[in-house]
């Protein structure tokens, strides 16, 4: 629930601050006034930046706290507490924040000299080479490390069902339930991962572009 509520913060960003942001930018009664200055034209990247970076490593944490709950279920209560949980979303939208800010506070190379306004304010063009490039590497190591986690997680349950399989006349009516609980939950997290990819990365991609 707690990972679930670090979601809503990034679609609560999203929609209350980035997407207005870009709208206005596509405006034309307005796209001058965010494209032109540089406070407005860099909070407009900041925005996207953070939720982008937000959202990323919130998947890749909640990713890894399924697997680990899959994977090692009678140690998860121990490993995994929930002050430990809220700890890490706290430093996750930190993390997100202060790397949004950077060029707010001059890690920029904003020109106001240059035109059409569109390219002055552009994701590539507004920002450093190395900003950009870390930048990408965010983006690539979350989505890359949740891959492999969801993809390890499908195998530890499919292997537990082929257990399961061999060995289901030893199980009492509790322990019975609790697996297909288990396995309920996988298709959960699968659908979430899947709604989550649908509905992100378009945004993440096309973003940069403009």
């Amino acid at each position: 629930n707690y990972w679930i509520f670090s979601f809503c913060i990034a679609d609560y960003v999203m929609g209350g601050l980035c997407v207005p942001m870009q709208a206005f930018s596509h405006m034309s009664s307005t796209c001058g006034l965010v494209l032109a200055g540089k406070l407005l034209c860099l909070s407009r990247i900041a925005s996207a930046v953070l939720v982008g970076v937000g959202s990323l490593y919130t998947l890749l944490f909640f990713t890894l706290d399924r697997f680990v709950e899959i994977a090692w279920p009678a140690g998860y209560r121990k490993l995994v507490t929930t002050k430990m949980t809220m700890f890490v979303i706290y430093l996750v939208w930190c993390h997100a924040l202060i790397w949004a800010l950077l060029p707010l506070a001059g890690w920029n190379r904003f020109d106001r000299t240059l035109w059409p306004l569109v390219i002055r304010c552009n994701f590539h063009v507004a920002l450093p080479d190395n900003y950009i490039f870390i930048t990408y590497i965010h983006f690539a190591v979350c989505v890359v490390v949740s891959i492999i986690a969801f993809l390890s997680m499908i195998v530890s349950i499919r292997w537990q069902i082929a257990v399961f399989r061999k060995t289901v006349s030893y199980f009492t009516f509790d322990q019975f339930n609790f697996f297909l609980d288990r396995v309920d939950f996988v298709k959960i997290i699968f659908w979430i991962f899947v709604c989550y990819i649908i509905t992100w990365i378009p945004f993440l991609v096309v973003v940069p572009l403009g």
